[in-house]
């Protein structure tokens, strides 16, 4: 199986939710680029969640 870009786009689109449904984990880094309809992978090391603030904030928020 090939996976291109965020799977949970995908399956948010397969499940009839508009995209951003599962904010703030879903969707892409906050940083990416879409060019003719794909999102390549960034160098930012990690899983993902890395690239996305509004998910770190969530995560800090847990923390403290």
């Amino acid at each position: 199986m090939r996976v291109d870009g965020d799977e949970s786009l995908a399956a948010e689109a397969a499940d009839g939710l508009p995209p951003g449904e599962f904010q703030p984990t879903g969707g892409f880094a906050d940083d990416a680029v879409v060019e003719n309809s794909r999102v390549g992978l960034t160098d930012t090391p990690g899983i993902g969640f890395e690239s996305k603030a509004a998910f770190y904030t969530v995560l800090r928020a847990l923390h403290s």
